[in-house]
């Protein structure tokens, strides 16, 4: 007998097992990326799951994000690059989405966002699109080798020959010197930084529990990049990326991303996400092809409950850009900008 229910990941011991299982699975499936985004944002996890007996046949991660500012709403999942149902088989999906409208309208949500699906949703409106970028590591070393761009290959040889030196480390103080450079990088590209306890909370629930690590890169002792990885199952992405403008000619970045790759080849994982990417961003789309990677369209849908309805990209409400402003707000500033306002975004 099909069953459904909402659960909280945390409440359910085998959450990340279920979830291993599947060849999709990324670390936003898992309970440790929940207790992330709780802890900090106060979401209320709303985590869909189908059973057929006892067996849980479908599962798709969602939070509640009730804000005064941007409504109550559903999300799978807020700051997450993407999150793929996990689904047996694809006949139970146009069940498991008829389970999850009639949820959003008893909670009175304004909408369902699905950050992946389109298998599922093909003939749907896409409300969104990203480039994603995937590095196929199951092939092995050689095979990897191969595929980097003849640039790609000789920046990281730039950095290794000008000194660069770069170490994976697990400690919350590594965390901290890498969030200092998050600061700084935000500010240049005109956006807030995620506050503190973001970064303290993946910690704690992310790379003390072995599911990351962050990778620092240091210049005549000093720290000049730095990147976090995260991992789940034999899937890895590479989260976040900072550096010192003063130093990117030495391409400290390209030596931790070369490092990283090393490590996910020496413990068996099958691929290393790149997240994603603006559509308009060309420079960086450019950047992570030369890995090797796989490109493909990168898709989040949005369902309107009232209207009963997909949205389109023409629905989209184009906000004006403070971009200039914010690269001229001093870094406290803009750490209580991140504080005020990344909760309400989701």
């Amino acid at each position: 007998m099909v069953q459904f229910s909402v659960v909280n990941p945390g409440d359910l011991e085998q959450w990340n097992e279920i979830s291993f299982s599947s060849p999709d699975c990324s670390i936003f499936h898992s309970s440790n990326w929940a207790n992330v985004l709780t802890d900090t944002y106060g979401y209320r996890p709303r985590c869909m799951v189908m059973r057929n007996d006892s067996v849980v046949t479908a599962l798709m991660p969602m939070m509640e994000i009730s804000s005064p500012i941007t409504k109550r709403r559903g999300v799978s999942l807020p700051f997450s690059d993407y999150c793929e149902p996990i689904v047996a088989n694809r006949v139970l999906f146009p069940q498991m989405m008829k389970e999850i409208v009639d949820y959003a309208s008893n909670r009175g949500w304004k909408y369902v966002e699905f950050r992946g699906g389109a298998r599922f949703l093909e003939k749907e409106n896409h409300f969104t699109r990203y480039w994603g970028h995937r590095l196929q590591l199951g092939a092995g070393f050689e095979r990897v080798l191969s595929g980097l761009r003849d640039s790609t290959r000789r920046n990281i040889r730039r950095a290794e020959r000008e000194g660069v030196k770069t170490e994976i480390l697990t400690s919350l103080d590594a965390i901290g010197q890498f969030y200092r450079l998050h600061c700084g990088t935000r500010k240049r590209l005109g956006v807030p930084p995620q506050p503190w306890i973001f970064f303290r909370n993946i910690h704690k629930h992310l790379i003390n529990t072995e599911y990351g690590f962050v990778i620092l890169a240091t210049f005549e002792d000093e720290i000049v990049a730095g990147a976090v990885f995260f991992h789940f199952g034999r899937n890895a992405i590479y989260k976040y990326g900072v550096s010192r403008k003063s130093y990117q000619s030495l391409r400290a970045n390209n030596l931790i991303i070369w490092k990283a790759i090393k490590w996910y080849l020496d413990n068996g994982y099958k691929s290393l996400s790149f997240g994603r990417t603006d559509i308009q961003n060309e420079g960086l789309r450019q950047f992570k092809k030369g890995w090797g990677t796989d490109e493909y369209p990168m898709k989040y849908y949005r369902y309107d409950v009232e209207r009963c309805k997909f949205l389109s990209e023409t629905d989209r409400r184009q906000g004006t850009r403070f971009t200039g402003l914010l690269r001229m707000m001093p870094i406290p500033v803009l750490r209580m900008a991140g504080r005020l306002v990344y909760r309400h975004i989701g």
